[in-house]
């Protein structure tokens, strides 16, 4: 594993994940990747699809651990929204002390992340047009009352 991974994880152990920072680690996971790719590809050793399944199994950590970042993410956002995973939607994988979704816990996650998202637009909606009427009403009433 790489040196920077290992770095990352003890780092993760000691603090909280922060989103921007999971979001920097995926990037990172996604530029060593295609380095990988392309110092393989330019390489002349063997024949093309020799040279793309050792990219492939060369990069196979480093996708396996941005795949774990990305859900990292996935479950922090179900955190913030105090939304809890239930048991079964939970696999036994383990990252950085956190269980990961199965795949069917990936889907759950999404569906009842835009479904927090609605919610909150429709609140903020019931919330502030009400307001933005009764303030209207009251501009208008003014504006009536100073013509007469």
């Amino acid at each position: 594993m790489f040196k920077w991974i290992r770095e990352a994880i003890r780092e993760r152990r000691v603090r909280k994940f922060a989103e921007p920072e999971i979001k920097k680690l995926a990037q990172r996971c996604e530029d060593e990747i295609e380095k990988i790719n392309r110092r393989n590809l330019d390489s002349q050793e063997g024949t093309l699809v020799d040279r793309l399944r050792a990219a492939h199994e060369e990069a196979k950590p480093i996708r396996e651990y941005r795949d774990s970042v990305n859900q990292a993410i996935l479950c922090d956002r179900l955190e913030r929204a105090g939304i809890e995973t239930p048991e079964r939607l939970l696999s036994s994988t383990e990252f950085l002390g956190r269980k990961l979704l199965n795949d069917a816990g990936k889907h759950w996650a999404r569906v009842e992340l835009r479904r927090y998202g609605q919610q909150q637009i429709e609140f903020w909606a019931k919330l502030i047009f009400p307001i933005l009427s009764l303030i209207m009403s009251i501009i208008a009433l003014v504006v009536s009352i100073h013509k007469h």
